[in-house]
């Protein structure tokens, strides 16, 4: 540890030295900068000694912030590709059932303004159209009813990095990211009307799958040291929502 003593006078030798010298030292071992007084050790009341490590002054440059957080996240999304070809469906008499976008995420922070994380999405909804009545001129005359499914699955896996805009602020943390992953749906519709195809065939199915590039801009309002909620805007893939809010914990 270097010390600087802003002392008027200096004796060497002077056992009255040697004892504040030892003072301060343990005084100061893990004190990165302070000012303290020398009164009754050193001559002159008014003295002061500024210490000052340069070590520890090095060794804590750039912390702060999201530095070495671990952020834990996860919440739910709402206006999403699902919700666009559901209203479709519902609109023609079909009723739905599922689950929202959902999104699990982890961030470390590595500097002030920077964490890198993983981010998880799914979402899965179920349309059915039961017991419609058939066209009878397709029965032989004869009245019968059918009924439709449509099954809709998607997910993504992503790895992320976001860039926080006040590090100071313990309290409220404005963030925008991006995303590189992979992304999946898939679309199924059978039916049980025998007539829906020419060739007999009552079901269909597609699937696709894609690199996922992703960008967000969000915000984390930290109610305590460790709780918050969270909320963002962006595109992760077929299976995010437009707008997602949720608890996060950090630690």
């Amino acid at each position: 540890m270097s010390l600087l003593f802003l002392s008027s006078v200096a004796f060497a030798g002077n056992p009255v030295n040697h004892l504040a010298t030892s003072n301060a030292d343990s005084i100061l071992t893990d004190t990165d900068s302070k000012i303290i007084s020398t009164q009754g050790f050193l001559p002159g009341d008014n003295d002061r000694v500024k210490v000052l490590s340069d070590k520890n002054v090095k060794k804590n440059q750039g912390k702060g912030g999201v530095h070495r957080q671990n952020i834990i996240y996860a919440g739910a999304g709402f206006i999403s590709l699902f919700g666009i070809i559901t209203t479709v469906y519902t609109e023609a008499g079909y009723t739905e059932s599922g689950i929202p976008t959902i999104t699990l995420a982890y961030e470390h922070g590595v500097s002030r303004h920077w964490g890198v994380g993983i981010l998880f999405d799914y979402a899965s909804t179920s349309l059915a159209l039961l017991n419609a009545p058939g066209n009878p001129a397709n029965g032989n005359g004869n009245p019968y009813s059918y009924s439709n499914m449509v099954n809709l699955t998607a997910y993504a896996g992503a790895i992320t990095t976001s860039y926080h805009l006040a590090p100071k602020n313990l309290k409220i943390d404005p963030y925008i990211g991006a995303a590189l992953g992979y992304t999946s749906i898939s679309f199924t519709f059978t039916t049980t009307d025998p007539y829906a195809s020419t060739d007999g065939n009552t079901a269909l199915a597609i699937k696709g799958s894609d690199i996922l590039f992703g960008g967000f801009v969000g915000i984390r309002l930290y109610l305590s040291n460790t709780i918050g909620l969270w909320t963002n805007i962006g595109y992760m893939g077929a299976s995010s929502s437009l707008i997602n809010v949720g608890l996060a914990a950090k630690f």
